[in-house]
């Protein structure tokens, strides 16, 4: 019976001493549990957490990733300039320079010692042309047929003795704006004019003048062993 007793006294003070052991720890466990929540009062106690399962999210259904081609630098669009609509081509005019122009070149030769009397009225003798004339030609020995309408330049030079005077007619009418001259002396007669045709085929002369007081005498006694030439130049300028 002492036995016994001594047993169950011996429970009873080891279970206050296991009571008294969770009171101290459970103590401390609630010292713990404050002093946490002091350094970090957001995060949770782990005994609160229960039961964490990982969420099972599926990625959203995204359009596939297509490759970028490198951009090209694109040049500066230059400005075009607007199309000139061509004039048609109009067929150009006969000048004085164009070789298809209107011309005539004649003259008559005197060799040393001859002469050639021209009286008054009456016309000069270019018998020969230096070159093939184009559209104007030669009428008579003294006659230039001009066969267009239009202006024409004339040229002529000539050796002569002693005064006189040379006029230009056109269809047998001196043009008295044309007269040249020379005096007593050996010389020449040089004249340069620009005339105008009011019909076709005009013809062109030179004459010694009507009124003229003496005969002009054309001589090559001027020009030494080789003669002289006496020159008519025509050419149409329009």
């Amino acid at each position: 019976m002492s036995s016994r007793r001594r047993y169950y006294s011996s429970s009873s003070s080891s279970s206050e001493e296991c009571s008294t052991s969770e009171e101290e720890y459970s103590t401390e466990e609630s010292e713990l549990s404050e002093e946490e929540e002091k350094i970090n009062p957001v995060i949770p106690h782990l005994k609160d957490i229960v039961d964490i399962k990982p969420l099972n999210i599926s990625p959203p259904n995204l359009p596939p990733i297509i490759e970028q081609k490198p951009v090209v630098e694109q040049k500066p669009v230059v400005e075009q300039k607007p199309v000139v609509e061509q004039k048609p081509v109009v067929e150009k005019k006969v000048s004085i320079q164009d070789p298809r122009a209107a011309f005539l070149n004649s003259y008559s030769f005197l060799t040393q010692g001859n002469t050639q009397d021209v009286k008054p009225g009456e016309e000069v003798v270019f018998a020969l042309n230096s070159c093939v004339p184009n559209k104007i030609t030669r009428s008579s020995a003294s006659g230039i047929v001009l066969p267009e309408l239009g202006s024409y330049l004339v040229f002529y030079q000539l050796t002569a003795v002693g005064a006189g005077s040379l006029v230009i007619c056109l269809n047998g009418v001196e043009q008295l704006h044309t007269i040249v001259a020379k005096g007593p002396c050996c010389g020449q007669i040089i004249s340069g004019t620009i005339i105008t045709t009011e019909v076709e085929d005009t013809i062109l002369s030179v004459r010694n003048p009507k009124k003229a007081n003496s005969i002009l005498r054309l001589t090559a006694n001027e020009g030494g062993s080789l003669g002289v030439s006496n020159h008519i130049t025509v050419v149409k300028l329009e």
